[in-house]
Parts: structure tokens; sequence; C-alpha cells
């Protein structure tokens, strides 16, 4: 069992915000051939995520190992409906992966979600080759709402 500290980020914690901000720019390399880090994209991340901890509409958690971020989950009340709250990323390090670090993730914006929001529901996006992310949901009770699919013409 791995020992670690959590804790819900506030918009002062702009290192632990750019950490994000990189690695949610940064995931989908593991499954897009020839995928590339956009630097734009990075500032634009990190500049919602500073502004949306101005209301209480975010939630970014993180599991923390000698002031080391190993695990993080960033989710939002939906802007279209605010009885939805999407989860936009959720990483750990692989060294840390299977330790449970994601689900206590999870269960704490699960509480936050129950206790700060109207949310009803809670929506997440995961790869179909993400094998490992839609175990972890199964077994959290999340259920497949529909495939996605894509093909190149």
């Amino acid at each position: 069992m791995i020992y670690y500290n959590s804790r819900k980020l506030k918009q002062n914690d702009l290192n632990e915000l750019a950490f994000i901000a990189q690695m949610h720019e940064s995931l989908p390399a593991s499954w897009i051939k020839k995928y590339f880090v956009n630097i734009e994209e990075t500032d634009k991340t990190l500049t919602r995520l500073i502004e949306k901890h101005k209301g209480n509409d975010i939630f970014c958690f993180v599991a923390e190992k000698d002031t080391q971020i190993i695990s993080y989950i960033w989710a939002e009340i939906s802007e279209k409906d605010n009885e939805v709250l999407d989860i936009f990323s959720l990483w750990t390090c692989e060294k840390y992966r299977g330790e449970g670090i994601a689900s206590h993730l999870k269960i704490e914006l699960e509480k936050w979600a129950k206790s700060e929001t109207n949310a009803k529901k809670i929506i997440t996006t995961v790869s179909a080759y993400n094998e490992n992310m839609i175990a972890l949901n199964k077994k959290l009770g999340y259920e497949i709402m529909y495939h996605k699919m894509s093909k190149k013409i």
C-alpha cells in the first residue's frame, strides 16, 4: 500500500494547475500516433482552470507523494446542463497505478458533487484502448452510454 496525501486544489495552486494543464494536453500522445503538444492549447487550458476556480463549478483534486503529484482528477459542471458533471481528465503516474488512487479521486469527486452541486450524473469519455480505465469505471458503477467511432477516408 502506498501512502499519499490528497487535496482539492484552489485558484492559487498555480504550479499544480499548470501540471494538470500540461498533462491533460499531453495524454492523447499515448493513443494518437504523431500527436504533439500544442503550447497555445496548454496555455488556454491553464487559463480555463484558473478562471473556473473563481467559482464553485470545477473540481481539481490531486494525490501527492513527497510533494509530487502522482494522480489527479479534473471535472466541471457542464455548461449545457448543471445537473451533469463532466470529467475532463484523470491521470495516475504509471508507477502508482493499481493502488486504488484513481478510485479514491473519483469517490472524492462524487462526495463533492453530492454536497456542493446539483449534479445528478457524472459523464466521462474514455479511449476504447484504455482497458484499465474502462474496468475502473465499470467497477465504480459507470455504464457505457454510447460508442463514438471514426473512420479515416
